[in-house]
């Protein structure tokens, strides 16, 4: 396998010295655990001469929600205008590589593709997908349709899926879209400017068994780090939750439906009862595909993995990890949950949100402490401030400062400050 450091020639021959990896998806196969790991250790990236942009988590996300010109089910962020353009201009800034990556990056038309890969223009640009199979994925893409607020039962769903076009609901489309290999990079790759062959990594996710940080290991040597420098933090306990979990959440979903926000629901449903309470509940049964199901699924995935074994993309791991057990599964379809299970499910959620009902005091006593820790903080500023610029105005004091400001940066930048405050609070007196 190759591998390609930062500024590399291996892939080009142009030997740029800035390099842009385009981590598009797929959903469901990583991609937040390998944003974790590059998010917490961005200055051991540095070191290495790698950028992960961005000055907060969630940066990316709205960087592709600007570039796509999107909302997120009907809510629009205020940090999203501009966010594509402040993290292109800080990639650009960067004598290095950068690493880009969201998973919806995967559901952008050819044209915002090709606007995306004309604004990286200035660099190498190289696309990055990260893959499990379709028997895998359909089931973990339901469980997070059903986590966004959605309804729809499985097998609905994945009707929905084998007939996209002439079925009713759009997620089959939308599916397809994030998840079929073969449409996104003919959108991404295919178009104008495109990207050749050599400069598209597939990275395959093991189905289990191997190493926790295998994932990290791959992609790492695709964007030219060393692994054994920048340790991946534990594993964190997965968000996915069991068929009776995801059954009743569906119900759910179907009873609040138009009852709150989504900002709301995605604190107190999907970043709390899903990955606090349903997510830690023991003997949780998997979702499967099952009987003809099952076998389109994997012979849709045959399909899609011979059409992309033959375009000569640069493959990290083995494609032989993306066939899928046709095995029949032992587990029930998840439509079939029982009255008893989703009570018992049911029970468990409410004694989840009643206890964390029960520690909003304490919350609040902690948001009203660092409130009063804030304004502490801002009132010895302005004590600092009036300070400085009482001492600034006498002559000596004002020229040792300005002698010292030419050796320190940071002192002169000061000093600029204060005589910007200055001039200001003089020009408020004259008024």
């Amino acid at each position: 396998m190759v591998s390609l450091g930062p500024g590399s020639q291996a892939a080009g021959g142009r030997g740029r010295d800035q390099v842009v990896y385009l981590h598009l998806g797929t959903p469901k196969s990583g991609t937040t655990y390998l944003q974790n790991v590059m998010w917490r250790n961005r200055e051991r990236l540095r070191k290495q001469g790698v950028l992960y942009p961005g000055d907060a988590y969630p940066a990316h996300y709205w960087a592709t929600l600007d570039l796509q010109e999107a909302d997120y089910l009907g809510h629009n962020y205020p940090e999203v205008p501009g966010a594509w353009e402040r993290l292109v201009a800080e990639a650009r800034r960067w004598r290095g590589t950068t690493v880009i990556s969201h998973e919806l990056l995967t559901r952008s038309t050819a044209e915002q593709a090709e606007q995306a890969l004309s604004d990286l223009a200035f660099a190498e640009v190289h696309l990055v997908l990260t893959v499990r199979d379709l028997v895998r994925q359909i089931p973990a893409a339901w469980q997070e349709t059903v986590k966004n607020r959605f309804g729809v039962p499985f097998s609905v769903f994945v009707e929905q899926l084998r007939d996209p076009e002439g079925s009713e609901g759009d997620h089959g489309r939308a599916f397809w879209r994030m998840q079929d290999l073969v449409g996104i990079l003919d959108r991404w790759a295919g178009g104008i400017p495109g990207v050749p062959p050599e400069r598209v990594h597939i990275v395959t996710v093991p189905s289990g068994g191997g190493p926790q940080d295998l994932l990290w290991r791959r992609f790492a040597e695709v964007i030219g780090v060393d692994p054994e420098q920048i340790p991946p933090p534990p594993v964190e306990a997965n968000s996915s939750i069991g068929a009776a979990e995801t059954a009743f959440l569906r119900r759910l979903n179907r009873r609040l439906k138009g009852r709150i926000d989504w900002p709301t629901y995605e604190r107190l449903i999907k970043h709390h009862l899903v990955p606090k309470v349903l997510g830690g509940r023991k003997a949780a049964r998997r979702i499967v595909l099952s009987g003809p199901q099952l076998q389109w699924a994997v012979e849709r995935n045959e399909r899609m993995l011979a059409e992309i074994a033959g375009r000569g993309y640069h493959i990290v791991g083995d494609l032989s990890e993306l066939t899928p057990d046709s095995t029949e599964p032992k587990e029930r379809h998840p439509d079939d949950v029982t009255a008893d299970e989703l009570v018992d499910v049911a029970l468990d959620a409410a004694r989840g949100l009643a206890e964390s009902a029960g520690r909003v005091p304490e919350l609040e006593q902690r948001v009203r402490e660092l409130e009063r820790q804030l304004a502490e903080a801002q009132r010895e500023r302005d004590e600092a401030w009036q300070a400085m610029r009482a001492a600034y105005e006498r002559p000596v004091l004002r020229h040792m400062a300005h002698r010292i400001g030419q050796r320190e940066p940071l002192v002169m930048k000061t000093m600029e400050k204060i005589v910007e405050i200055r001039d200001e609070l003089r020009q408020r007196g004259a008024k």
